[in-house]
């Protein structure tokens, strides 16, 4: 009966965010309601909270369970952990391909990187999480391409820190951009051959 409960519970979990994925990408995060998550899970706002305290949480979530196994990646490199860390700079350059086909391919993660960038607007604990959490990734990014360089030195002016920033900073801009207007670029083509081209100027080809 425990089991069968905790089963129930995670269905209606899982019915909550789905619910919540389609609001927010209706109305957006700041202006959408819990009361109008639950109506559209089939849930009353009481199982809402069960679950979740506020918005915030559930846009946690909602990241959470979409999160880039590539992630994990950068981790284990920046910690100098893994085969991975072995070729840092091919492996760093491998998960950020890797995590660009995922946005391509996988529809939740382009509606949930959709909310993220797009339909977010001014719901400040959000976006504080946000910073908090973005900060921190750009800091395991940097001392990836620190342990790529201690290997072999980026090429020209390039420092871990500018190297991690371009890096970063292109992947979400594009991604940003597909998202606005699918049309107005490829992103697996033209995407993946402007990473490969910055990935070639940090070894300096």
């Amino acid at each position: 009966m425990v089991r069968k409960t905790k089963a129930e519970a995670e269905k209606t979990r899982t019915e909550i965010l789905d619910a919540a994925e389609t609001v927010f990408l209706e109305k957006g995060a700041a202006s959408s309601s819990l009361e109008e998550i639950a109506r559209e899970a089939g849930v009353t706002r009481g199982a809402v909270y069960w679950h979740f305290a506020n918005k915030a949480d559930i846009i946690d979530a909602l990241i959470e369970r979409t999160r880039f196994p590539q992630q994990d990646t950068i981790a284990r490199i920046a910690e100098g952990d893994g085969e991975e860390a072995a070729l840092a700079l091919e492996a760093i350059e491998k998960a950020c391909f890797d995590s660009l086909n995922l946005i391509i391919d996988d529809p939740q993660r382009r509606r949930v990187q959709t909310i993220v960038l797009l339909r977010m607007e001014a719901l400040g604990d959000v976006l504080e999480r946000r910073v908090a959490y973005n900060r921190t990734m750009r800091q395991t990014f940097t001392r990836a391409f620190e342990v790529a360089h201690a290997q072999t030195p980026l090429a020209g002016n390039w420092t871990p820190r500018l190297a991690a920033y371009a890096a970063s900073t292109m992947i979400q801009g594009m991604v940003r951009e597909w998202l606005e207007d699918p049309e107005r670029f490829d992103l697996r083509t033209d995407g993946l051959s402007c990473l490969r081209s910055l990935f070639a100027s940090f070894k300096g080809e």
